[in-house]
């Protein structure tokens, strides 16, 4: 018996939704339309963007028969089991919002992060989603990635005892990237942190400016730094533990570990694991469908994945006390 397909759509026709791949067979994953299109459960039936020729173009690299530009008519007219929300942050609460009103509204909404602007904007979307039995899930990549998994879980059985010092490099705006630090950082400990303190950072993006953060996971602190995008992008973790170190390099898709150990003179030094450094970052949007796969086919707990939106509504209220913070901490140095 042949299996059934699940219908896919790719609302927001720009990079990470593949206006920039190819269909191909073998290779890393990095877009949407690539993961759909290599998972055997999916079928990309609909494209939405805004601007139709850009709709157009993308239907017709991916091979999609269905082409909007209003989202709304997209979930009313091809009803898609899931819908991947690939548009620049500004329209994520608005098109969310329309796929959870929709007459049939899909059974997953996949956001890329941040998932909203503002927490007014998150409220109504919870308000929305307990009115559906729709799941909102929020593209935080390094959860769905094998070996940031792996790393979580050293971090939390501490193999490598307590947290000594930390320290991540960020680069492109507070929301926008500073997003994956945090949440990263909520993932590997497990825990909420305390603010200790923000000031101005580098320059990030327009109306998402950096800021210099420390946060405090169980009594130690983790320096969050900015780093200017002229330059270079930027973006890495070192977490230095009392019996070794995790060092995630090239934004994760190189983590080093290493372990304390005394060599033949006495002297603490750290050495690699036998099989480090590991390779992270591998297609994790791959294993994000296969997670909505399990979950629309035999119900599996999306929950699991911590890419829920009452998981990343934790990370974001995080960023939004930042921002507030420091802009009354700078409007009090202009009084």
């Amino acid at each position: 018996m042949k299996r059934t397909r699940f219908r896919a759509a790719i609302v927001g026709c720009g990079r990470i939704a593949g206006i920039k791949d190819v269909p191909r067979d073998d290779g890393g994953i990095a877009t949407h339309a690539q993961a759909y299109h290599r998972h055997p459960d999916f079928q990309v039936i609909a494209a939405c963007d805004t601007d139709a020729e850009r709709a157009a173009a993308f239907g017709k690299i991916w091979q999609v028969p269905h082409t909007f530009t209003d989202a709304y008519q997209l979930a009313e007219q091809v009803q898609p089991d899931v819908v991947s929300i690939c548009s620049p942050t500004v329209e994520h609460f608005r098109q969310v919002g329309v796929l959870l009103e929709a007459q049939t509204p899909p059974r997953v909404v996949f956001v890329e992060k941040p998932m909203c602007e503002a927490p007014a904007e998150l409220q109504a979307l919870r308000e929305l989603t307990r009115k559906t039995h729709t799941i909102v899930l929020v593209n935080h990549t390094r959860r769905f990635d094998p070996a940031h998994s792996r790393v979580a879980e050293l971090i939390r059985q501490r193999q490598m005892g307590a947290l000594v010092q930390g320290r991540c490099d960020y680069y492109g705006g507070w929301l926008h990237n500073g997003t994956h630090a945090v949440d990263t950082l909520r993932m590997f400990f497990g825990t909420e942190p305390a603010i200790v303190s923000m000031t101005p950072g580098a320059p990030g993006k327009p109306d998402d400016p950096c800021w210099n953060v420390q946060l405090n996971f169980g009594g130690t602190p983790v320096d969050l730094q900015s780093f200017d995008e002229k330059f270079y992008q930027l973006f890495e973790i070192d977490l230095r533990f009392e019996r070794g170190r995790v060092l995630l390099r090239d934004f994760g898709a190189e983590i080093v570990v290493e372990r304390m150990e005394t060599n033949s003179i006495g002297e603490r030094v750290l050495t690699p694991l036998n099989d480090s450094p590991w390779r992270g970052l591998t297609s994790p949007l791959y294993h994000a469908v296969a997670a909505i796969s399990r979950y629309l086919r035999d119900g599996a707990e999306l929950s699991t994945t911590g890419a829920t939106m009452d998981e990343a509504a934790r990370t974001m209220q995080i960023l939004w006390r930042v921002i507030a913070q420091g802009r009354v901490n700078q409007e009090t140095k202009l009084v």
